[in-house]
């Protein structure tokens, strides 16, 4: 029986993507992801095809991509052109379960190869998976059969593991104890990477000219999930965290700053000046969502975003219309020369074009931006919803018998608000899980009004039912709550929570400390101006210290070194708030100027803030 993972991701366009996302998917369509087939000969007449020119890896490669591009952007073009190319491979399928051609060719007008790299096919499967969960094709289904009964009789050693994608995917369908097998034999007859990795010898940059399978960084780049998928089987816990000892050893000899790690070709060396090709960066981040998926560890989520934010873009021209072979941490110029320092990629690999150094990566750069889309939400074993990756979504699935929609509204990583809205079709009550980034000091949950406190009721049904472990310790801010709301009643009696109560101080006081530290560091000010300082710091003394410090040393001011403090010095120094933007609304009305309410949410239209909830007669409305 094979081990359960922690998430299970869902199908493939369960998830739209919104916001910036949505706009970058939409570049990628535009350009050479949604166009390689109009103009590059090794996709344009591939084999794969029926044409005369790559018949190898560059088509799969491609489609990999153009699958889940299509389908998220549920966009019709893009998805006549996946229909026809799948469709194409699935009608042309040999007799004995072969996939497209047999014949090995490179590139374009490149020779034939005296043996068959089995990758290509192994590449097909993923492609096959990701159509027949998008399209409900039984085609699909069946060639995905066809071709692991074939593939029993050829075996590929470095990255053998990428067949179990497509053996669990049809195992969890068909029950077909064969398939267990097929799994077994790959496993006994590939590269064993933990073992590699437990006596690893490439610790230093390869030798130039020296290119090899166990170094290639492509390689290296999907070997992390590999232990972790077959752990799925084996159960064996040296399986399950092995990926932990890939990683560590990768970031120590050949991390870079970006998340990923160097290699042009083979494994480089930690100098910023080496190269990290393209489609490692995309197969890492592939790697990191299957980790994610499988053992469920939050950390896997912030490298995953780390690549994605950093290394993934920075490949890229704007309009994604041309790319790097190899990027630099430290580059500073995109030129062909001999004298560069890869140890086995060529002169040209750091320019953007169409196809520098070699044209793998002019195929499977297009997985990347949509395979991070597909799998930012997952499902979870107590029957909820995960959000494993934040950037602006929204999901649509079936949690517990009813149709469920959860939108997440955010600029992440630009901003770091994340405002999620959750729609149910009728009454549901379901576990929501949110990764906290370990950079994330101080995160905070808020949810408004009534919904507060039947949040905070579910949370204690699940913790009385021990499902809760790990969350603690939750802190429950509720600014209006006083020892008869129902908030505090279901927490006052509980052994095993502490509720407190806290006044706001009196203003007067607080303007009247801020000026009294104010005169202690050398700072003469006006009422006005400490009442500035006291708003900034919402009424934290503590935090009012600090600008006041800030202001000393901006000023060089001290107890024998007097300064006047002026409103365009607290402009230059004063921390902006997240919700400042808010505060003229609020002073409004708190003084029941009512008149004022009006312009000053035009105003906040003026700025771009447009969502806000307005109390009326008791019952809110969304502005």
């Amino acid at each position: 029986m094979l081990q359960t993972p922690h998430f299970a991701p869902l199908p493939l366009g369960t998830i739209r993507p919104a916001g910036w996302l949505a706009r970058q998917l939409r570049i990628q369509a535009d350009g050479i992801s949604g166009h390689l087939d109009e103009f590059w000969p090794d996709i344009q007449r591939s084999g794969w095809f029926g044409g005369d020119t790559e018949s190898w890896e560059r088509a799969p490669y491609w489609l990999d991509g153009l699958v889940p591009l299509a389908f998220l952007l549920d966009d019709p073009a893009l998805k006549d052109k996946v229909y026809r190319y799948v469709g194409h491979i699935i009608e042309h399928q040999a007799a004995d379960g072969w996939l497209g051609p047999r014949q090995m060719v490179a590139g374009a007008g490149q020779a034939v190869q005296p043996s068959y790299d089995l990758w290509a096919q192994l590449l097909a499967l993923k492609v096959l998976v990701q159509y027949a969960d998008a399209t409900g094709d039984t085609r699909a289904t069946a060639a995905l059969e066809r071709a692991l009964r074939c593939i029993d009789r050829v075996i590929d050693q470095f990255r053998w593991f990428e067949a179990l994608i497509g053996i669990y995917w049809l195992y969890e369908r068909t029950g077909e104890p064969w398939l267990y097998d097929l799994a077994v034999k790959l496993h006994a007859q590939g590269f064993d990477w933990p073992a590699f990795f437990a006596r690893w010898p490439l610790t230093e940059p390869t030798e130039r000219g020296r290119w090899n399978f166990a170094g290639h960084v492509v390689n290296n780049a999907m070997a992390p999930k590999g232990p972790a998928l077959w752990w799925r089987l084996s159960g064996e816990e040296r399986d399950r965290v092995a990926a932990y000892d890939i990683i560590a050893k990768l970031d120590r000899y050949h991390g870079m700053v970006t998340g990923v790690f160097s290699g042009d070709e083979c494994l480089a060396g930690l100098s910023p000046t080496q190269g990290t090709e393209l489609c490692a960066v995309v197969e890492y981040a592939y790697s990191l969502e299957h980790l994610l998926a499988l053992l469920g560890d939050p950390a896997f989520g912030d490298r995953l975003e780390k690549i994605v934010f950093n290394a993934l873009p920075a490949t890229f021209s704007p309009y994604m219309w041309a790319h790097q072979y190899d990027q630099q941490v430290n580059q500073v110029e995109c030129s062909i020369r001999p004298d560069r320092t890869w140890n086995t990629n060529g002169p040209e690999s750091n320019i953007f074009g169409v196809e520098p150094n070699y044209g793998c990566c002019t195929a499977n750069l297009s997985q990347g931006w949509p395979k991070f889309a597909a799998h930012l939400w997952m499902a979870t074993q107590d029957r909820g919803l995960a959000a494993v990756a934040y950037a602006p979504s929204r999901v649509e699935t079936t949690v517990q018998g009813q149709a469920v929609s959860v939108e997440l509204d955010t600029e992440y990583p630009f901003r770091e608000t994340l405002r999620f809205r959750v729609t149910a079709a009728a009454a549901v009550r379901f576990p929501l899980h949110l990764r906290i980034p370990a950079w994330a000091q101080g995160a905070e949950v808020r949810v408004a009004g009534e919904e507060a406190a039947k949040a905070i009721e579910t949370f204690l049904e699940m913790a009385d039912l021990g499902q809760a472990q790990g969350a603690c310790p939750v802190f429950v801010i509720a600014t209006s709550a006083t020892d008869k709301s129902r908030s505090a009643k279901l927490l006052i009696d509980r052994r095993d929570a502490l509720v407190a109560m806290f006044y706001p101080p009196d203003a007067r006081d607080v303007v009247a400390a801020v000026a009294s530290m104010a005169g202690a560091a050398g700072l003469r000010c006006g009422s006005q101006i400490a009442e500035r300082i006291a708003r900034a710091a919402d009424m934290d003394l503590r935090l009012a210290q600090s600008e006041i410090a800030k202001l000393a040393l901006y000023l060089d001011a001290s107890p024998l070194a007097v300064r006047q403090v002026e409103d365009a010095d607290l402009d230059a120094i004063l921390a902006v708030r997240e919700d400042a933007d808010f505060d003229p609304l609020v002073d409004a009305v708190l003084s029941g100027n009512i008149a004022r309410v009006p312009a000053e949410i035009g105003r906040m239209r003026e700025v771009g803030i447009e969502k806000f909830a307005v109390e009326s007669a008791g019952q809110p409305r969304f502005e």
